[in-house]
């Protein structure tokens, strides 16, 4: 019985730290349309039901972030979009958090 415990807990473990994230995400350049100035978005698309999204951090903090909506429930297939000014900041990692753990993406800049 003690060996099945064991087993148990090793196994719930292995498959919490291997878990994926419950939601996508993508980086692309794009440019203010009236002042034209240039700018990082940072696309956050839920991949299941109810994903809390609680904090998006850029660069270790380093990069300011507008993310006055947050927290915020995103239902399947949802998503919510980040600016980030690409004159002031070249996003290299980015960390997101929800209700079901947290996890760092970094990226090679453009």
């Amino acid at each position: 019985m003690k060996k099945l415990l064991i087993a148990s807990l090793c196994a719930l473990g292995l498959s919490a730290c291997s878990s994926d994230p419950d939601f996508d995400l993508n980086v692309s350049m794009g440019a203010d349309p009236i002042f034209g100035t240039p700018y990082e978005m940072i696309l956050i698309t839920a991949k299941d039901d109810e994903v809390e999204l609680e904090d998006v951090v850029v660069n270790r903090g380093n990069c300011e972030v507008n993310i006055k909506e947050l927290p915020v429930t995103l239902a399947y297939g949802e998503a919510r979009r980040f600016g980030v000014r690409a004159d002031e900041c070249d996003v290299r990692a980015v960390e997101v958090t929800t209700s079901r753990g947290s996890w760092t993406e970094e990226f090679t800049g453009y």
